[in-house]
């Protein structure tokens, strides 16, 4: 693969694009990125109970829905901010919880396990079906993955059946293979403050709330990720985000009452309890090389006194991939 695309001529004349590394990405299909990988199915009449356990066996974030089982015909897709954002719907409010906290959380588990997935399909709005032919460029994936859609499902010819999946974090592994060469080095080499990545206040929210406060203020602020700050000093804690959900199932469905760090103690995610942080004088390449080699959809950007002052998704180096006017400076 990299002997491969390493002889690929990604050096076009700057008229064509707006940088090197969408030209880079320009000039490779979705196929010959590798993008192929096993894809996994729910049918529609899954519970929204089974699609969690689905989602946390197989380790992924998302599952394309099929109508009915043995099927290869797509009704949509399924991924942990649409079960975050249904979680937020059925849960109960806060006066609920103080008047009988334990079944009021055991009712709205019942109705996790009898929901049918199809009726939280893009409950988030935020990550709609949208499948792309195998040949097609990965520039047309990054066009989607800029408007904050996550993945795409692959298909070859006038087959509807998927045969892979390319996902945001596919595109970032690309470009940071690639990124110390030629002229992506010099885009690579743009601190993130003049890429103005970063520069928004992002939601942060003290450890010690529970998890369903937490995540009724995500879906209201319309945030995948908030930063948990210490009570005190506001110094970053860890990051809580739809991912941390992933097992959380009807029979935990309690857990909601613990304190957001707890949870994730007990739920022993060291990636969320350790969050991996830059600065903004950090470069686009150092950027990508952090989220690729750490598996992460975001990192937070940090002041000298350790307290969050930005936040930055795999959505926003997708914007700046595809928006940055490097031949314009």
């Amino acid at each position: 693969m990299a002997e491969e695309q390493s002889e690929l001529k990604y050096d076009v004349h700057p008229a064509d694009h707006k940088n090197p590394i969408y030209d880079f990405l320009h000039q490779i299909s979705l196929e010959k990125a590798e993008c192929k990988k096993e894809v996994f199915t729910l049918t529609a009449k899954n519970s929204v109970d089974e699609a969690v356990i689905a989602l946390s066996e197989k380790q992924v974030l998302s599952m394309p829905v099929v109508d009915k089982e043995g099927s290869n015909k797509l009704i949509g897709s399924v991924d942990m901010l649409d079960v975050m954002a249904y979680v937020h719907k059925v849960a109960p409010t806060f006066a609920d919880l103080e008047d009988d906290a334990l079944s009021s959380l055991e009712i709205a588990g019942r109705a996790i396990a009898l929901m049918e997935v199809r009726k939280i399909i893009d409950e988030s709005g935020k990550d709609a079906l949208m499948p792309l032919a195998a040949e097609t460029p990965l520039t047309t994936a990054l066009e989607l993955f800029a408007t904050g859609v996550h993945r795409t499902l692959l298909t070859e010819g006038d087959d509807p059946t998927p045969i892979g999946i390319c996902s945001q974090s596919d595109v970032a592994r690309l470009v940071a293979e690639f990124i110390g060469a030629g002229k992506l080095k010099a885009m690579g080499e743009i601190t993130l403050e003049k890429l103005g990545l970063g520069l928004e206040k992002p939601v942060c929210i003290k450890g010690t709330h529970s998890v369903l406060y937490v995540l009724q203020h995500m879906m209201k602020e319309g945030v995948s990720c908030v930063a948990l700050v210490d009570g005190e000093s506001g110094r970053l804690e860890a990051n809580f985000s739809a991912s941390d959900l992933r097992g959380l199932y009807r029979t935990k469905f309690p857990a909601f009452r613990l304190a957001a760090v707890k949870f994730l103690e007990k739920k022993a995610h060291d990636v969320s309890l350790t969050p991996v942080v830059v600065n903004p004088d950090s470069t686009l390449a150092q950027l990508i090389t952090t989220i690729v080699e750490n598996k992460l959809h975001h990192v937070w950007v940090v002041d000298g006194d350790f307290k969050p002052a930005g936040v930055i998704t795999l959505t926003d180096v997708m914007k700046a991939i595809r928006d940055h006017e490097f031949y314009k400076q």
